[in-house]
């Protein structure tokens, strides 16, 4: 049985970019035993020439007729051998001394790793966990998933292959927003044994531009997701008996749907049913105004208020300033 495998769903990736990140991934087999699964999801023929080239006999190359990336993650698992599995983006990489102690870990059934995130030019390492290395339980790592945005991502990760298999857990090929998390809460409510590494292991580029395509393409059915993954979150806490934690809950459900409002405005897809949904939804929130942040509070006023006008002000500026940033 191979240490781990690597699953890299590819779909139109730049030849650079997958290089890089390929080149990144194959330098683990100087610690560890792995194998490295492609996925093509539908690429243009470019992808697969380049793979008939390049690599041969260092990674597994498969073909799919195109269904997002969450259909080639779970390609990947359906062909998985390795003990362990880990998610990479085609164009992100693998810090080179990634799982070099992985032999002192893997009686676990979750390892986890900090990030480093690069946006608009700018590095930020991000520590997935507010403690130090070691054993961690579910409800800690319950708390930073519900609190921040640093847990989301299945990458900087290593899953048990037996976990995933003998739970039947897969990303769910109808979401288009949330289905990271959602197979993380998946991962998470099925296992037990869990190690925070507190080392850097993977680098991911972060891009605005791909939230807002989505949104685009697919806006009721982003906003249907962010609903779903929000009854899930307030099912977590209710079952955790995290309620300390329900009122940072709310706010990032606030704040969710006002950024997907002002989205909605600059792509021009602001509609009565979409804006008297939101706005519904939100006046239906058990929550308490006075110990919300200013912030916060004023886009609640917003939506509440349905003060439309101010709100397109300040998506403007807000657009303007992403332009120049």
């Amino acid at each position: 049985m191979k240490d781990i495998s690597v699953i890299i769903p590819v779909y139109n990736t730049p030849l650079d970019k997958l290089e890089k990140c390929i080149e990144s991934v194959l330098k683990l087999k100087n610690k560890c035993d792995i194998e490295v699964l492609i996925i093509d999801d539908g690429s243009k023929d470019y992808i697969k020439k380049f793979f008939k080239e390049k690599f041969i006999g260092e990674v597994v190359y498969q073909y799919k007729k195109n269904g997002g990336v969450s259909s080639a993650r779970n390609m990947g698992l359906n062909i998985a051998t390795g003990k362990f599995v880990c998610f990479v983006d085609a164009d992100d990489i693998i810090v080179e001394d990634a799982f070099a102690d992985l032999e002192k870990t893997e009686d676990y059934q979750m390892i986890l790793f900090d990030m480093a995130v690069l946006e608009n030019n700018k590095k930020d390492i991000w520590k997935v966990l507010k403690c130090n290395r070691g054993i961690v339980g579910k409800k800690e790592i319950l708390i930073e998933l519900l609190t921040s945005n640093r847990m989301n991502s299945p990458c900087a990760k290593l899953f048990s292959n037996e976990c995933i298999q003998k739970n039947k857990i897969r990303f769910d090929e109808k979401m288009v927003t949330g289905e990271d998390m959602n197979f993380v809460m998946d991962f998470l409510v099925s296992t037990s044994k869990y190690y925070y590494t507190g080392e850097n292991a993977y680098c991911y580029q972060r891009e605005e531009s791909s939230r807002i395509a989505r949104i685009k393409r697919y806006p009721d059915v982003y906003y249907d997701n962010m609903c779903c993954l929000n009854n899930r979150q307030a099912s977590i806490i209710e079952k955790y008996k995290m309620e300390e934690y329900r009122e940072n809950f709310v706010e990032d459900q606030i704040n969710g749907a006002y950024n997907y409002l002002s989205d909605l405005m600059m792509l021009h897809l602001f509609t009565d049913t979409r804006k008297k949904r939101v706005s519904k939804d939100i006046k239906e929130l058990d929550c308490d105004t006075a110990t919300m942040s200013k912030k916060t509070l004023i886009k609640y006023e917003i939506i509440r208020k349905r003060q439309w006008l101010v709100m397109y002000c300040l998506a403007f500026i807000r657009m303007l300033y992403l332009k120049v940033k």
